[in-house]
Order: C-alpha cells, then structure tokens, then sequence
C-alpha cells in the first residue's frame, strides 16, 4: 500500500510537471495574438491616417489649381476689358479730331468765300467809279485805263491772299489732325500688373 501510494504521488507529480508547460505555452499564445491583434490595428489606424493625410493634400492642391485658374481667367478678362478700353477711348479721340478738323475747314471755307465776296464787292465799287470817269481828253482816257487796271489788280491780290489763307488754314488743320491721331494712337493708360486701368 505504501509503495502504491509512493507510486501515485510520482504519478501526480509527473503529471503536473508535464501539464505545467502545456499550460505556460496556452498563455504565451494568447499574450503573442493579442500583441499581433494591437499592432495591426496601430498599423492599420496609422494606414487611415496616412490615407486621411494624403486625400486632403490632393483635395488643398486641387484647390489651389483651381483658384489659380480662376485667377488667371480674371487677369486675362481685365487684361481684355482694359485693351477695349483703350481702343475705344482710341476711336473717341480721333474722332474728336476729325470734328475738329472739320469745324475749322467749315470755318476757314466760310472766311475764303468772305473773302472773296469782298473782293468782289471791291472791285465791282472800283469798276463803277471808273466807268464814271470822264474820257474827254487823253490823260482821261490814259487815267481811267490806270484806274480800271488797278481795280482788277486789286481784286486778284484780294483772290490770292484768300487763296493763300485757305490753303494755309487747311495745311494747319491737316498738321493738327494728324498729331491728335498720332498722340491718340501712342497715349496709351497705364495698367496694373492685371491689366486694369490705373
């Protein structure tokens, strides 16, 4: 009895120590999944992340391009807006000076034909004191013949120097149409750097 008893406790003994280690190693298993169960869900949740990051720096670049276009859109409709300004302040310009050009032919034609009516007037004054002169005696006659000879010379100084003053009148006006085209086509507004005008 003593020698079973020996026995079983060896038994017990043996079994514990074989049962020890299988039970060591349930546990170590359990700690290691639940250590690979953590680092995935920190790799996992630093992927997210990472993802999260990299979405919204497309989506901020995105952004950018787009109000970068959008401003470039802008410059060039100013830059548009700004030259349609310029030709029509252009057009408006030589306008005007074609006015003006006509205003001072209009009246420079006015002042020739003044003129020459006077001229006219002149002479047709001179004419008739002359056909009033007497034409008895030689000297008379030579006197009268002087008078009617100075009296058509007068009136052809009188035409030329209306001529003269026409054509003077119009060469000023064609100078003074031309450099108001000329500065029309050169003064040019200044612009900012988007083309706006200052």
């Amino acid at each position: 009895m003593r020698k079973l008893a020996i026995l079983g406790s060896s038994l017990a003994v043996m079994l514990a120590l074989t049962a020890a280690p299988a039970f060591a190693s349930d546990t170590n298993d359990d700690s290691s999944s639940d250590s690979r169960s953590e680092q995935m869900e920190i790799k996992k949740a630093e992927q997210e992340k990472r993802l999260e990051a990299s979405k919204k720096a497309q989506e901020l670049k995105v952004e950018a391009r787009k109000t970068e276009l959008e401003k470039k859109e802008q410059e060039r409709k100013e830059k548009i807006e700004a030259k349609k300004k310029i030709e029509e302040q252009k057009t408006e310009c030589i306008k005007k000076s074609v006015e003006v050009r006509k205003t001072v032919m209009e009246t420079t034609r006015e002042t020739r034909m003044e003129t020459v009516r006077t001229a006219f007037s002149a002479r047709e004054t001179a004419l008739r004191t002359v056909r009033g002169m007497p034409e008895t005696t030689d000297e008379e006659k030579a006197a009268k013949k002087a008078a009617l000879k100075k009296a058509q010379k007068d009136f052809q100084a009188a035409i030329k120097v209306a001529q003269t003053a026409f054509k003077a009148a119009n060469k000023t006006a064609d100078d003074v149409a031309k450099k108001t085209r000329t500065v029309c086509n050169t003064k040019v507004p200044a612009t900012t750097n988007t083309g706006t005008t200052k």
